[in-house]
C-alpha cells in the first residue's frame, strides 16, 4: 500500500514539475514575443535620439561603448529583419556603428538636403583625430572615439563637408589630423561659368533690357531639355574661393527684380535665380563666361537682352565670347568728364568756385546723354576698356566727381540709372557714405588733398614735398578705405614723372589728371585726360566733349 501511494504521489510530482516548467517556458515565450515586439515597435527607417545616449561598436561580437549620440539627432538605419530578442542593436547605416533600440524612436522621415549630390568630390581626403564630432548644420550629430577617413565634398574657412549616414555633415577643422591625396572622383572641375543677367521679365517688353514671360521660358525650357544646373549665389562664390568644385553645364542666373511671376517659375522648374542685392558680387556686361580667377568687384556677365534669341542664349550658356561692339560701332576714344560740387541755389544752396555745378545743369547734361544713347561707364568697364580686355560702344563716357561732396549725385545717378565714380579723399569721408550700384568709388589719396603745403609751390599738393615712405602709405591706406585699386585721381591735377611712379608702385591700374581731349587706348595709363565741367560750360560746350 505504501508502495502503491508513493508511486501515486512520485506520479503527481512529476506533472506539477511538468507544468511548472511548461508554465515557465511559456511565461518565457511570451516574455521574448514581448520584447521582440518591444524592438520592433522602436525600429524605422530613421530613429531619432530622445536624449544624448551612447553609441556602440560591434567588437569581437559584442557591442562596446564607442561614442555619443546627441538629443534630437535623426539616423538611417540599415534594413533589417527582427526575429530574435538579440536584435537589440541598430547600425546607423553606411557606418560601423549601433544605437541601442531603448536609446531611439521611430520618426516618419528625416527632412535632409540633398543639393551637396552635384558636387564633385575634392581628390584628397581628410583623416579626423582620435576623437571628433560630426555636426549636421549648426548641432552636434556625434561624437566619435576613433580615428576615421572621409571623401570631401566640400569646405570652408572653418570645416570639411562630408557625406555620412546618406546626408551632408561637417567636421571641423581642429578635429582633423591631416589629407591625403585620393582620386575620389574623374570628373573635372568646371573651368568656367556663364552669369547671366536678366533685368525684367514682363508680360509685354517695349525696352531692349527686358525680355518677355514667353522669351523666358523658352530659355528656362532649353536649360533643362539640355540638363543645365542653375545653381545658387552661395556654391557660385565657393567656387569663386576654390571650396567647391561643380560640374559641367553649371551657370549662375541672377535678376535685378525677384517678382512672384519669378518665384513661381523658380518652384514650377526646379531652378535657382538669384537677387544679388545683399551679395558683394558685382557684375560686369562683357559677354564672356566668368572663371574661378574672376574678381567680385567685376564678374563678368551676360545681359539677357529682348534680342537674345535662342541660338545667342545657347552660345551665352556654353560660355562663349560674344562681340559686344563690331569694329565699326566700337569706341575708339572716350570723354571722361570731371566735375566736382553739385548743389541746389533753388534750396537756398551756395556755392563760389568755378568748378560748382548748379544740379539742375547737371541734370540737364545727363538727360542729353540718355536722350541720345550714351552708356554710362564704371570705372572697371573703363579699366577693361583701356587695357583691350573688352569693346564699348562709340556712345561712351565716363562721370568722374573729385573729392567726395556731391550733392544729390547718388540719388540722381540711381533715379536715372546711369553710372558715375567718385574720387573720396578717405580722410574726409567714410566709404559707407556713398555705397550704391550706380558708383564707382575710388582712391583721391587719404591726406594728401592740402593747398600750398609745399613752400614755393603756389599750385601743388602735399604729395609733392613729403618722402616717399610716406606717400606711398598715404595711398596704401587710400586703397583700404575705398576697397579699390583700379583707379587714383591726382590732387589738384598736379602729376610728375615721380607721383605717377609712385602710384604705378602702391598698385593702382589707372591714374587721371586733366586734358581737353578725349581718352584713347594709347593714352598715359597714369595721366588720363578729363574735361573739366566748370559753373560756366555751356550745354554746347558740353556736347562738344562728349560728340
Amino acid at each position: 500500500m505504501k508502495k502503491k501511494k508513493l508511486a501515486i504521489a512520485s506520479v503527481i510530482l512529476l506533472i506539477v514539475c511538468f507544468i511548472i516548467v511548461a508554465a515557465f517556458f511559456v511565461i518565457k515565450n511570451k516574455d521574448h514575443k514581448k520584447l521582440i515586439h518591444s524592438i520592433k515597435n522602436r525600429y524605422s527607417e530613421y530613429v531619432t535620439l530622445p536624449k544624448d545616449s551612447d553609441l556602440y561598436a560591434k567588437v569581437n561580437e559584442e557591442y562596446k561603448k564607442a561614442g555619443i549620440g546627441y538629443h534630437g539627432a535623426v539616423f538611417k538605419l540599415s534594413s533589417i529583419e527582427i526575429n530574435s530578442s538579440e536584435d537589440k542593436y541598430f547600425n546607423i547605416a553606411g557606418s560601423d556603428y549601433y544605437v541601442y533600440y531603448k536609446d531611439v524612436q521611430p520618426v516618419n522621415e528625416r527632412i535632409i538636403n540633398d543639393r551637396y549630390q552635384i558636387y564633385v568630390d575634392f581628390n584628397y581626403n581628410i583623416v579626423t583625430k582620435k576623437a571628433f564630432t560630426i555636426y549636421i548644420d549648426d548641432k552636434k550629430m556625434m561624437d566619435i572615439n576613433q580615428s576615421l577617413t572621409f571623401p570631401i565634398k566640400y569646405r570652408d574657412e572653418n570645416n570639411y563637408y562630408i557625406e555620412f549616414n546618406d546626408m551632408l555633415v561637417r567636421i571641423a577643422n581642429e578635429d582633423v589630423e591631416e589629407t591625403l591625396e585620393n582620386t575620389n572622383s574623374d570628373i573635372r572641375n568646371v573651368e568656367k561659368i556663364s552669369v547671366l543677367n536678366y533685368a525684367d521679365i514682363m508680360e509685354e517688353c517695349a525696352s531692349t533690357r527686358c525680355i518677355t514671360k514667353k522669351q523666358f521660358e523658352e530659355q528656362v525650357q532649353f536649360l533643362n531639355d539640355n540638363e543645365y544646373i542653375t545653381i545658387t549665389l552661395e556654391e557660385y562664390n565657393a567656387w569663386l574661393n576654390g571650396h567647391k568644385r561643380l560640374p559641367n553645364k553649371s551657370i549662375l542666373i541672377v535678376v535685378d527684380n525677384i517678382s512672384e511671376y519669378v518665384e513661381d517659375m523658380t518652384q514650377k522648374n526646379n531652378i535657382m535665380i538669384n537677387n544679388l542685392k545683399g551679395s558683394d558680387l558685382k557684375l560686369f556686361l562683357y559677354n564672356f563666361a566668368s572663371t574661378n580667377e574672376s574678381k567680385r568687384s567685376a564678374i563678368p556677365a551676360y545681359r539677357i537682352l529682348s534680342s537674345t534669341d535662342i541660338e545667342i542664349y545657347a552660345k551665352m550658356v556654353i560660355g562663349e565670347k560674344l562681340a559686344t561692339e563690331t569694329s565699326d560701332s566700337a569706341a575708339k576714344s572716350i570723354a571722361v568728364l570731371n566735375y566736382h560740387f553739385l548743389y541746389e541755389p533753388s534750396k537756398g544752396e551756395t556755392c563760389y568756385p568755378s568748378i560748382c555745378l548748379d544740379e539742375k545743369e547737371f541734370r540737364r547734361q545727363m538727360q542729353y546723354l540718355q536722350d541720345n544713347g550714351f552708356k554710362t561707364l564704371t570705372m572697371e568697364e573703363f579699366r577693361a576698356w583701356m587695357y583691350g580686355e573688352i569693346e564699348l560702344p562709340k556712345k561712351s563716357v565716363l562721370l568722374t566727381f573729385d573729392d567726395g561732396y556731391v550733392g544729390n549725385l547718388i540719388s540722381i545717378m540711381e533715379e536715372l540709372d546711369m553710372q558715375a565714380t567718385i574720387f573720396s579723399i578717405t580722410a574726409w569721408h567714410e566709404r559707407e557714405k556713398f555705397v550704391s550700384d550706380n558708383i564707382s568709388i575710388e582712391s583721391h589719396g587719404h591726406d594728401i588733398h592740402h593747398e600750398g603745403f609745399c613752400k614755393g609751390v603756389t599750385r601743388g599738393a602735399k604729395a609733392l614735398c613729403i618722402s616717399r615712405e610716406e606717400l606711398l602709405l598715404d595711398l596704401k591706406i587710400s586703397i583700404e578705405r575705398v576697397e579699390s585699386n583700379i583707379a587714383f585721381c591726382y590732387p589738384f591735377w598736379v602729376v610728375n614723372n615721380y607721383l605717377k611712379d609712385v602710384v604705378k608702385e602702391a598698385g593702382f591700374h589707372l591714374a587721371f589728371g586733366v586734358g581737353y581731349n578725349k581718352a584713347t587706348r594709347d593714352s598715359d595709363k597714369y595721366n588720363i585726360p578729363r574735361y573739366v565741367i566748370y559753373n560756366r560750360t555751356s550745354l554746347n560746350e558740353f556736347i562738344g566733349m562728349v560728340k
